[in-house]
């Protein structure tokens, strides 16, 4: 009984989630399923304290919803470890490419994805894009990756954080998160903060996913910080948003997909 019980109320917190939190998601157990990012090397350290292994993971352009027995549910996932499958190409080190293949169990990541075929990003030619509108230059090294709000112009911007005098540049600090940037709108009353997390924290992607009552902790820190007034929260290409609707269900953030 007690058991049905807990599946009810998992049910009911899935249900009760913000609106577009899990909107579209993949359904990863239907088959083939393509995946697009930047390959990298890893070391993984096994459980068991045996010797480290190379893990070859593809870093999303996106974070993606994916629906699977595998993950036990609906996750948000931003990492997956590439798999040889039947691919008769070898596996690339590194690189931008375009994979396809089945979804498995992985060792290093939430989930791996078993190659069947992988071909690299065709660069577009500057003769094929539009007469006046050359493709942007690439980002300059270590540029973190950019979030469109779909908000318009901000009404304001901060980018001197030292001479930033607000409560809530003390509580994202205190929280694991450097803020870079702030940038407000709706008439200056709703910010968005831009933050750079310190690796010593849990991610709060990761921390949303796992443990919602501890990620609902600091989004309400954040929140008395901002004198209860609505924000978002920007990370290395993630998206968050809070308020007090929220908070009164204790659910954490709200994951927002890039509009």
């Amino acid at each position: 009984m007690l058991r049905r019980t807990g599946m009810l109320f998992a049910i009911l917190g899935c249900l009760a989630a913000a609106p577009g939190a899990f909107a579209q998601c993949l359904d990863g157990d239907a088959g083939p399923v393509e995946f697009k990012g930047a390959i990298k090397m890893v070391k993984y350290q096994p459980d068991n304290g045996g010797k480290p292994e190379d893990c070859r993971l593809m870093v999303l352009d996106q974070q993606t919803c994916i629906r699977s027995q595998i993950l036990g549910g609906k996750r948000l996932i931003r990492e997956v470890q590439l798999l040889p499958g039947t691919a008769s190409a070898k596996l690339p080190a590194t690189g931008r490419f375009v994979a396809f293949g089945t979804l498995a169990a992985s060792p290093c990541r939430d989930l791996a994805l078993e190659v069947s075929a992988v071909s690299a990003f065709a660069a577009e030619s500057p003769s094929a894009s539009k007469a006046g509108n050359p493709p942007p230059p690439p980002p300059p090294p270590g540029a973190r990756k950019s979030v469109r709000l779909g908000y318009g112009g901000p009404d304001k911007v901060i980018t001197k954080m030292d001479t930033w005098n607000s409560p809530v540049r003390k509580a994202l600090l205190g929280l694991g998160m450097t803020p870079t940037r702030v940038e407000f709108y709706r008439e200056g009353t709703y910010p968005v903060f831009f933050v750079k997390e310190d690796k010593a924290f849990v991610p709060l992607l990761r921390l949303q996913q796992t443990d919602p009552e501890a990620a609902d902790v600091k989004a309400k820190a954040l929140l008395t910080a901002n004198a209860g007034a609505p924000y978002e929260l920007v990370t290395d290409g993630d998206r968050f948003r809070y308020d007090g609707d929220r908070a009164s269900f204790g659910r954490g953030f709200e994951v927002v997909f890039e509009e």
